[in-house]
């Protein structure tokens, strides 16, 4: 029977939970940053609370073009571009919103992550299922196929040999276990030689 090698789904699904959870995490945080970097310029109270959400709801549209197989080149170019323009935007607003070093160094830390997040995220894939076929059964000749064989007692010229001997090592290296290939390999003998 074969062997099938499936990944875990459970592994992919959790990892995935958690770089959703990380994204959102700096969302949160970036939130009130550049909703107070937007109040500290005299923008009123609506504007500055859907400001933050019109800038990464941009930038997940963003992410979706870059990412989605749905687009051809242009479209996920310029999804790359949406989401450095709104990163440059947003790691500019999280920077401004801090009074101390510190807090500016939460801010600038908050869109690294998320930026990380989005960047893991685009690249988790489930891997394929993997399926290994048993191996044929090996099949000897016997005795009476032996004695139908046309070269049967007759005089094998070394041309004839040189190519039972190529045919018997490159049966042995087809047949061969990885380790037994590598040892081959140290022998001189290569599958190009093959």
């Amino acid at each position: 029977m074969a062997q099938v090698i499936a990944p875990s789904k459970t592994t992919f699904y959790t990892i995935k939970g958690l770089v959703l959870a990380e994204a959102i995490g700096c969302f949160y945080f970036s939130y009130g940053h550049i909703r107070e970097v937007v109040m500290a310029t005299g923008a009123d109270e609506q504007f500055s609370a859907a400001f933050p959400l019109m800038l990464d709801g941009l930038a997940v549209l963003g992410f979706i073009g870059r990412t989605s197989a749905a687009f051809d080149a242009a479209g996920k170019k310029a999804g790359t571009w949406i989401m450095v323009l709104v990163g440059i935007v947003s790691f500019i607003c999280n920077v401004l919103s801090g009074e101390t070093r510190g807090q500016q160094m939460f801010g600038a830390l908050t869109v690294l992550l998320f930026v990380g997040a989005e960047w893991f995220a685009s690249k988790l894939k489930l891997a394929p299922v993997v399926v290994i076929p048993d191996p044929e059964p090996e099949v000897e000749e016997t005795e009476e196929e032996e004695s139908k064989s046309p070269l049967k007692g007759k005089e094998w010229t070394p041309e004839m040999k040189a190519k039972a001997a190529e045919t018997r090592m490159r049966n042995r290296y087809l047949k061969a276990s990885p380790t037994e290939k590598r040892e081959l390999a140290r022998q001189g003998l290569k599958p190009a030689d093959l």
